[in-house]
């Protein structure tokens, strides 16, 4: 996956100076133009999202579970996912989907993942 990762980072004439891989996914970072990659495969195809930091003015972690919102129990999270909130309200939200029940029977590291990439992305992010 990574090679992957780095073809979609060349791209965009970046590389990745950090990465991180999960179950299913792998999110990288480009921390000199401020860039993130992510790539996920699902049983239909592979998802690619590159995202330029600069357009975003937060990032969120979006944690669900059967009783709703799940912010503290992570054995009932049925979804987790970062979400970015762009400077203008002309852009749509994107949301980067690390964890779902429905294809994925139990967390394996997507929450610690998320705990470690959530604050460098908004550090990233109020850099930008």
């Amino acid at each position: 996956m990574l090679k992957a990762l780095q073809s979609l980072a060349s791209k965009q004439q970046a590389n990745i100076t950090t990465h991180e891989v999960g179950a299913d996914f792998i999110i990288g970072l480009d921390t000199n133009k401020n860039m993130l990659f992510f790539l996920k495969n699902t049983a239909e195809k592979t998802i690619e999202n590159t995202l330029l930091l600069s357009d975003y003015k937060e990032c969120r972690v979006l944690k669900f579970g059967k009783n709703g919102n799940a912010r503290n129990t992570s054995h009932t999270i049925e979804t987790l996912k970062l979400e970015f909130i762009p400077k203008f309200n002309t852009q749509p939200t994107t949301q980067l989907e690390l964890f779902n029940e429905d294809t994925n029977i139990q967390l394996n590291g997507e929450l610690e993942i998320v705990n470690t990439w959530h604050p460098i992305l908004q550090q990233k992010i109020a850099e930008a």
